[in-house]
């Protein structure tokens, strides 16, 4: 215990703690995290490029602006499965600014990415969904609960298997060629009766 404080500080950087520290980065789910970045900037893109093809004088025909809607469905699709698949990671992940991180001058910022209350749209919007679905959380079990939320993901997973298999049996890309060779040949049987 005789130990002087100038031997706890390393020598050469007298009174600067802060940058001799090594941060251990081993907690932190970059797997997660990367993934979830790469989802998000695939659906930030398919999005500015629908906003910017209906910001033009004239609309896109509506095969291209349906075909990109899709892509941006999938991108939606894939954004919420990584975000399932890495749920429990994220959910436990606590976000705090490093030292070196310039508090004062990006106070705004920090608050914002370090917000836990949600935003009033957002809160508005689960005070609608909580509305428009009938049920009252506060009266409800916990057993209750877990059950209409395994009702609600096997309705879910019913309703996107059922999509699926009746997305497959459509040509959307050929839509309009069917429909035309359906018309011609509609006029052919009506000559010959």
């Amino acid at each position: 215990m005789s130990q002087s404080n100038a031997s706890l500080v390393p020598e050469g950087n007298q009174g600067s703690l802060q940058e001799d520290v090594n941060f251990d980065f081993n907690g932190v789910p970059g797997q997660a995290l990367d993934a979830v970045r790469m989802r998000l900037a695939q659906l930030t893109h398919s999005l500015r490029r629908i906003r910017d093809e209906m910001s033009k004088a004239e609309l896109p025909q509506w095969y291209t602006l349906q075909s990109q809607l899709n892509v941006t469905l999938s991108q939606l699709v894939s954004v919420t499965s990584t975000l399932q698949h890495f749920q429990e990671t994220l959910d436990s992940t606590v976000v705090y600014p490093l030292p070196k991180f310039p508090t004062t001058s990006h106070e705004s910022l920090v608050t914002t990415l370090l917000r836990k209350k949600n935003i009033p749209e957002v809160d508005e919007w689960m005070k609608y969904v909580r509305e428009a679905s009938g049920i009252s959380t506060n009266l409800l079990k916990d057993e209750e609960m877990a059950k209409l939320l395994q009702q609600d993901k096997e309705i879910t997973n019913w309703a996107r298997t059922t999509f699926g298999k009746e997305y497959e049996k459509h040509d959307f890309k050929h839509e309009e060629a069917i429909d035309e060779e359906d018309v011609s040949l509609l006029v052919r049987d009506s000559k010959s009766s």
